[in-house]
């Protein structure tokens, strides 16, 4: 399982569960992502992507994005690609994100 270096998450948002990543590298609608730090290991789908408040296909790098979580992401958590799909349990919970 191959992980790439995204970029790290800034803020989250928890009553819409929505983390706001710093990007170092593009990231696109359907990739995997792992927000993972000291308290956080999420594996996730993007399903939901934001600039400004509009909904977007693809970020790239410098821009600070809004992405939808399946749970609590802590500032300063590390944002990584991954080339492998998590396992079913980990897809059943992002599902419904």
């Amino acid at each position: 399982m191959t992980e790439n270096h995204v970029g790290k998450v800034d803020h989250f948002f928890g009553r819409i569960k929505v983390a706001t990543v710093s990007l170092d590298a593009p990231v696109r609608k359907g990739d995997w992502l792992r927000i993972r730090g000291a308290n956080d290991d999420l594996h996730f789908r993007v399903r939901s992507m934001e600039v400004d408040h509009k909904p977007i296909e693809k970020a790239e790098p410098g821009q600070v994005v809004g992405i939808k979580v399946p749970a609590k992401a802590h500032s300063g958590s590390e944002v990584l690609r991954s080339d492998a799909r998590p396992g079913f349990w980990a897809r059943l919970l992002s599902w419904g994100s």
